[in-house]
């Protein structure tokens, strides 16, 4: 255990740089699923650090709660979340001229 505090802003420098180079790189692969979703990614990504770094984390702390549960919630908001994905989604790649399909790996180096 350290009492050093300059372990506080070095996480959450660290934790900023991580953030920062994900959601760039996270919003750039969404783009061609519209403006709609852009703008619930770029709320979601920090409403959801706060519940579960600010919230749960408070909760830690003033009711000495499992660090665990903060695990177990996330475990459980994911399975959730994958079937609500798959329901909402796009289905027909091809309604609106867009396709919307993950480009392979052999396929991006062929292309670049």
């Amino acid at each position: 255990n350290s009492l050093w505090l300059g372990w506080v802003p070095l996480a959450y420098g660290m934790i900023g740089i991580a953030l920062g180079i994900f959601e760039g790189t996270f919003l750039s692969v969404i783009t061609p699923l519209g403006p709609l979703t852009k703008s619930w990614a770029i709320m979601g990504f920090p409403a959801s650090f706060f519940i579960v770094n600010v919230f749960l984390g408070s909760l830690k702390a003033a009711f000495d709660v499992p660090i665990a549960l903060s695990f177990w919630y996330v475990t459980l908001a994911v399975a959730i979340g994958i079937p609500a994905f798959m329901h909402i989604a796009p289905h027909d790649t091809k309604h609106d001229g867009k396709s919307y399909k993950q480009a392979g790996l052999c396929g991006s180096i062929a292309d670049w």
